[in-house]
């Protein structure tokens, strides 16, 4: 009689043993194992700052990235400030100076490590300082970095880049991105070709279909314009050109396919609408904790 329940009993456990390692195997168990992450990531880890570049030269009107990478940084904040300076900079997402050309960026790189970067637009030869990163906890952390601004500005050669679309169905929509750069200042303005005519919103052939629009980047000398193309038809592929006041020019080939439908997406819409197929491991494992019960309860 002892021995059939000591069978009993046995039966029982390896039941409970199985119903825990079907659990792990599958979503439940995914969420319990980030829930232990998330519990190791706020126990025994002290926060620190990984090692960056510490001295840092930009030319006069650039834009000055100084990194801090933080990892286990918790519930605890990042502060910038001037180093020997009682002001800070900022705190957390918060900028506490009136100078609106500072700011700070933040990202995460993994579950542990996280970038707090210092973020200064238009940069000037007075901003040549050493600025530190600090986190606040039990034992102040900080790491220093030295910004050495030049009084010059960087020599930019002018230029003309391209991207966008290059294939698409008729009536789809084309999108090119034509990015132009001056020696000295922005280029005010850019002139779209198509096989070699221009491009005029208020012709018969682009009227109600065409929209250009154009964004000047003071700090990088450069000209954001992007033309948009609506309902596209066959006679709307071929070469696109994008000229600036300098004439230098670029082009992008675009090629428009006549059948709205190509296989491809067929067969992508057609795997898309099939039903998920279940999970066999998971299964066969449920199935031997089901058998397993049912004997342990027969045999009771």
């Amino acid at each position: 009689m002892d021995l059939y329940y000591l069978l009993v009993q046995r039966s029982f456990l390896w039941t409970v043993q199985l119903l825990i390692i079907f659990l792990i195997s599958t979503e439940g168990g995914f969420s319990y194992r980030r829930i232990l992450d998330r519990r190791q990531l706020r126990v025994g880890f002290p926060p620190e700052i990984l090692a960056d570049a510490q001295n840092i030269t930009v030319h006069r009107n650039d834009r000055a990235i100084l990194k801090c990478t933080i990892r286990h940084r918790g519930t605890k904040n990042v502060q910038w400030g001037i180093f020997n300076s009682s002001h800070p900079l900022t705190i957390g997402d918060l900028t506490w100076t009136s100078d609106k050309r500072f700011s700070v960026s933040s990202s995460n790189y993994n579950k542990t490590v996280e970038r707090w970067n210092l973020v200064i637009d238009n940069v000037q030869p007075k901003d040549t300082n050493t600025y530190e990163c600090q986190i606040s906890s039990i034992v102040t952390r900080l790491r220093l970095v030295h910004l050495t601004v030049l009084p010059t500005q960087r020599k930019i050669s002018p230029g003309v880049s391209l991207n966008g679309t290059t294939l698409l169905d008729s009536r789809g929509t084309i999108i090119i991105t034509c990015n132009a750069t001056g020696a000295e200042r922005a280029p005010e303005s850019v002139d779209w070709f198509h096989e070699g005519s221009i491009i005029r919103q208020q012709s018969s052939k682009w009227s109600g279909r065409v929209k250009i629009s154009m964004k000047a980047d003071v700090l990088r000398r450069s000209l954001i314009s992007q033309l948009i193309i609506e309902r596209s038809t066959l006679k709307d592929r071929g070469a696109y050109i994008c000229r600036s006041p300098d004439k230098i020019m670029e082009s992008i080939e675009v090629h428009i396919l006549e059948d709205n439908n190509p296989p491809s997406r067929a067969v992508r819409n057609k795997l898309s609408d099939e039903p998920a197929k279940p999970n066999k491991a998971a299964l066969s494992t449920l199935s031997l904790i089901i058998f397993i019960l049912a004997v342990s309860v027969s045999a009771t």
